[in-house]
């Protein structure tokens, strides 16, 4: 593991500020670690940010994965209906939205 769990948070919680990503920042972010092998073929967090009590009356998430090894956030953001391309400006040192998928 290379990255700590609050530095996974931090770095998850910083893509979704630069995107503007508008979760529920009351509610629990999920995170978990899941090693290379089943789902994944390198180390990584799973991390699923709350949206949309208002709209489905329950939580649906925004899932975003980081690769641990790389300590590299995954080019895409799965949410309910779709999924967001994401990009990276070395210059400014933040993330953007490439393409949102519907």
């Amino acid at each position: 593991m290379n990255l700590k769990k609050e530095e996974a948070l931090n770095l998850g919680i910083q893509v979704m500020s630069d995107i503007n990503f508008n979760y529920d920042k009351n509610a629990e972010i999920t995170i978990r670690y899941l090693e290379k092998g089943k789902y994944y073929d390198f180390n990584c967090w799973l991390l699923g940010f709350p949206y949309g009590l208002e709209d489905f009356d329950r939580y649906v998430y925004g899932s975003l994965v980081i690769n641990d090894d790389l300590k590299i956030v995954k080019e895409n953001i799965s949410i309910r209906n779709g999924s967001i391309a994401l990009g990276y400006d070395e210059e400014s040192g933040k993330y953007f939205i490439k393409e949102k998928r519907p």
